[in-house]
């Protein structure tokens, strides 16, 4: 979001002292790390880290209209319009009216807590980031064959929409990439 926004770039740094005060909150919102800090990281490392602090302090400066633009468009509101029977169309978040008057749920919203999604829409959107930042109504399979190996048929990829731009897309990759290649997550 922020990097599509133009709002930051990899190299934003905020602060991360362990926690954060937001207005609507009795207490501040703790990282994951508290009671240890981060102290300044950019964005790579913030993700690499899982900062909560980082992303509170990105979200508010996002606003609650851009942030729920993009929850939005990775298809967080809606069913995937996967090839099964019976996907749910489960989701518990908050209203664009409630980030709006609530600085503590948008906070907390933008480190991913407050609401719950289904797993085929979280793959959905993490394939979307992938895809170029193409949102692609996903398939259980691409082909049916017949005996002989033939194709009876083929799922044709629709795309929903673009969310991000394929430059946004390309660099979240790059930063994802070097997380796991020898970063922070280098375990997976």
């Amino acid at each position: 979001m922020g990097l599509e926004e133009n709002l930051i770039s990899e190299n934003t740094c905020f602060e991360c002292t362990n926690a954060l005060k937001v207005e609507g909150w009795n207490q501040p919102i703790r990282c994951h790390v508290y009671p240890n800090k981060h102290g300044t990281i950019d964005l790579p490392t913030a993700i690499s880290k899982s900062c909560n602090p980082y992303f509170m302090q990105l979200g508010l400066a996002l606003g609650a209209n851009t942030f729920y633009k993009y929850f939005n468009g990775f298809g967080f509101t809606e069913a995937t319009g996967i090839d099964m029977n019976g996907e749910q169309d489960y989701r518990i978040f908050h209203s664009l009216e409630t980030l709006q008057n609530s600085e503590a749920s948008l906070a907390t919203a933008s480190f991913g807590q407050t609401f719950q999604v289904t797993p085929i829409q979280m793959i959905t959107a993490m394939c979307a980031i992938a895809n170029g930042g193409k949102l692609v109504a996903p398939h259980v399979v691409s082909k049916v064959l017949d005996a002989k190996g033939n194709a009876v048929s083929t799922m044709d990829t629709k795309v929903k929409r673009q969310i991000i731009s394929a430059d946004t897309s390309r660099r979240i990759c790059d930063i994802l990439g070097d997380i796991v290649n020898g970063g922070g997550s280098k375990n997976a």
